[in-house]
C-alpha cells in the first residue's frame, strides 16, 4: 500500500476520533469552554450573593441577563435571532423577570417562579436550533422537557473534567508562576469552608479570625458549606446546559405533522351531534336574553341569589365545547361540498352559543361582584373568561380558513395574556373597585383588602378619610403593619418598585395598630 495514502489515512482517522472525543479528555480544554465555566463560576457566585437568604427582587433580571450573556458568548456562532417567536417568547423573559423589582402580588411571582425557567428553555432552545420540533408543534414540549431534565444533568462530569484536564494541560505547559495561581484559585472555596467549620470549633480561633477586616466568620460553617455547594451547582448546572447545545442530537422520529391521520370521522355523523348540541344551546341562550340580559327574572329570585351559582359550570362547558370544536376540526373526513358547508355552519354557531354563554357566565361574575365584593380570584376568573372569548374567537376563524394553524395562534395568545394578566396590577383593580362599592353601598371587607400586596397600599390609603372611623382604624391597623414590614432595611438586589412606592404613600401618614377588642378606636389626623 502507498505510504502517502496511509498518512493520510491515519490523519483522517485522527481527526474523526479527535472530533469524536472533543466532548471529553483533553479535547475539552479550549478557551471557549474555559471562558464558559468561568462564566457559570461566576453565575453561582452571584445566585448566592444577589438571591440566598434575600426576597427577589432586582437581583432576578440581573441573573437572567448575566445567563444569557453567558449562554450568547459561548454559542454566539450558531445562534438564530432572526424568528419573530423567539423575540416574542424573549421579550415574554425579560418582562417576566421585570416583574419581581416591580410587583409584589406573591400569587404571580410564585407563577412565574415556576414558568420562567422552562420559558427560558424553550427560547435558547430556540436560538441555538437545538430542538427537533419546531415551536408550533406538541412535539416541542418533549424539547423543552429534554432541555430541562437531561440537558442541565446528562454533562455534570463535564466541568469537573475540563478543570482536572486543564491542570494537567497547564501543569504540563506553563511556568511555576501560573501553577501557582491556579492552586491559590482552587484552594479559595475550601478555605472559607474550613476557616467557617473550625471557627465553629473553637471560639478562641473565632475571636482571632473575627479581628481580621471583612471576615467571613459571622456566616455559621454550616452555611458557609451550603452557600459553595449551591455555588458549584448552579456552576454545573448552567455548564451542563450550555455545553449540550455543542452536542448535536438526533433527529426525531415518527410521524411527520403532515401526514394523514389514520382516525377519521364521519361529517354525517359529526354534523348530526353538531345540530342537537347546537339546539340545546340555542335554548339556553334564550333563556339568558330573556331573563339574564332582559332584566327580568322569575317570581322569587334576586339577581344575588341567581349569580351565585352559574359561572363556574359555564366554564367548564365552554372548554367542553372547545374540545369538541378542535376534535372535529382535526378528525372529521373532508365530505362532498354542500356538507362541508353545513358542517362550518354548525361549527360557527356552537362558537358563537359558547361565547354567549361566557358573556353570561361574565355578567354572573359582575353580579357576584357587586353583591359580595370584590377578589382577586375573582378578578383573575373574569381575566380567564376574555382569554377564552378571544381562543373562540380564533377557533372560529379556523372553521372558514383551514390553512390557519390554531396551536401556533393559541401559543401567542396564551403568552400575551399571561403578560398581561402579570401587568394589569389585579391588586390594584381589586382595591379600586372595591372603595368604588363601599362609597356606594356602604359595605367593605378590610380584612381581605389588608391581606392585599404591596401594589395595593397607594389605593388603601384613601381609606384612612373614611367616614366610618372602624374601616379607618382597621386599614390604619393594617397599614401600620405593612409599614412595619417595609421599614426593614433590604439590600439593593431586593428592591422591589411596588414595596418602595408602598412606603413613599405611607411616611408621613400617622397609622396605629388595631385592637378590635376596644369599642372606640382613636381617631386619626391623616395627613
Amino acid at each position: 500500500m502507498d505510504t502517502e495514502a496511509d498518512k493520510q489515512i491515519v490523519e483522517t482517522e485522527a481527526e474523526r476520533v479527535e472530533g469524536e472525543t472533543a466532548g471529553s479528555g483533553a479535547g475539552l480544554v479550549n478557551p471557549a469552554n474555559i471562558g464558559l465555566l468561568l462564566g457559570c463560576i461566576l453565575l453561582g457566585v452571584l445566585v448566592n450573593y444577589l438571591v440566598m437568604w434575600k426576597p427577589l427582587g432586582v437581583s432576578y433580571p440581573i441573573l437572567v441577563l448575566v445567563f444569557y450573556a453567558v449562554f450568547w458568548s459561548y454559542l454566539r456562532g450558531r445562534l438564530l435571532t432572526g424568528t419573530g417567536f423567539s423575540w416574542l417568547i424573549g421579550a415574554a423573559v425579560a418582562l417576566l423577570s421585570l416583574t419581581y423589582p416591580l410587583f409584589s402580588n406573591e400569587l404571580f411571582l410564585v407563577l412565574n417562579f415556576l414558568l420562567l425557567p422552562g420559558l427560558i428553555v424553550a427560547h435558547t432552545t430556540l436560538l441555538a436550533r437545538g430542538g427537533q420540533y419546531q415551536w408550533h408543534q406538541v412535539g416541542f414540549l418533549s424539547d423543552i422537557l429534554y432541555g430541562v431534565f437531561c440537558r442541565t444533568l446528562l454533562f455534570i462530569g463535564q466541568p469537573f473534567r475540563l478543570v482536572r484536564d486543564s491542570l494537567k494541560f497547564r501543569q504540563a505547559r506553563e511556568g511555576v508562576a501560573n501553577r501557582v495561581l491556579i492552586g491559590v484559585l482552587v484552594a479559595l472555596p475550601l478555605v472559607f469552608v474550613i476557616v467557617g467549620l473550625l471557627a465553629s470549633a473553637d471560639l478562641v480561633f473565632e475571636s482571632w479570625v473575627s479581628r481580621v477586616p471583612g471576615s467571613l466568620v459571622d456566616l455559621n460553617a454550616y452555611e458557609l458549606l451550603y452557600r459553595t455547594l449551591i455555588a458549584v451547582f448552579i456552576a454545573v448546572v448552567a455548564f451542563s446546559y450550555c455545553w449540550s447545545f455543542s452536542r448535536e442530537r438526533a433527529p426525531a422520529p415518527g410521524v411527520s405533522p403532515t401526514s394523514a391521520n389514520p382516525l377519521t370521522w364521519d361529517p354525517v355523523t359529526v354534523a348530526t351531534v353538531l345540530v342537537i348540541i347546537d339546539l340545546i344551546y340555542a335554548a339556553f341562550c334564550v333563556l339568558q336574553f330573556t331573563y339574564l340580559f332582559g332584566g327580568e327574572l322569575p317570581p322569587g329570585f334576586t339577581y344575588s341569589e341567581y349569580a351565585r351559582r352559574g359561572f363556574f359550570e359555564l366554564v367548564l362547558v365552554t372548554l367542553i365545547n372547545l374540545g369538541i370544536l378542535l376534535s372535529c376540526l382535526s378528525f372529521t373526513r373532508a365530505g362532498s361540498a354542500p356538507l362541508s358547508k353545513v358542517v362550518r355552519a354548525l361549527y360557527t354557531f356552537l362558537v358563537a352559543c359558547t361565547l354567549v354563554m361566557l358573556v353570561s357566565a361574565f355578567y354572573r361574575m359582575a353580579l357576584y361582584e357587586d353583591a359580595y365584593g370584590f377578589t382577586q380570584m375573582r378578578i383573575l376568573t373574569q381575566g380567564f373568561m376574555v382569554y377564552l372569548a378571544v381562543v373562540l374567537a380564533v377557533t372560529g376563524f379556523r372553521v372558514w380558513r383551514e390553512e390557519t394553524r390554531l396551536l401556533k395562534l393559541y401559543i401567542v395568545i396564551s403568552l400575551v395574556a399571561y403578560l398581561a394578566v402579570n401587568f394589569m396590577n389585579v391588586d390594584t383593580i381589586v382595591a379600586r373597585n372595591s372603595i368604588e362599592r363601599y362609597r356606594g353601598t356602604g359595605r367593605i371587607d378590610t380584612g381581605y383588602l389588608n391581606r392585599l400586596s404591596y401594589e395595593a397600599v397607594p389605593t388603601l390609603v384613601t381609606l384612612l378619610d373614611a367616614p366610618d372611623q372602624k374601616v379607618a382604624a382597621e386599614i390604619s391597623g393594617g397599614l401600620y403593619l405593612k409599614r412595619q414590614q417595609l421599614r426593614r432595611e433590604a439590600s439593593w438586589p431586593s428592591f422591589n418598585l411596588a414595596r418602595y412606592r408602598a412606603l413613599r404613600a405611607l411616611e408621613g401618614r400617622e397609622l396605629h395598630p388595631f385592637n378590635p377588642y376596644l369599642d372606640e378606636q382613636p381617631r386619626f389626623d391623616n395627613r
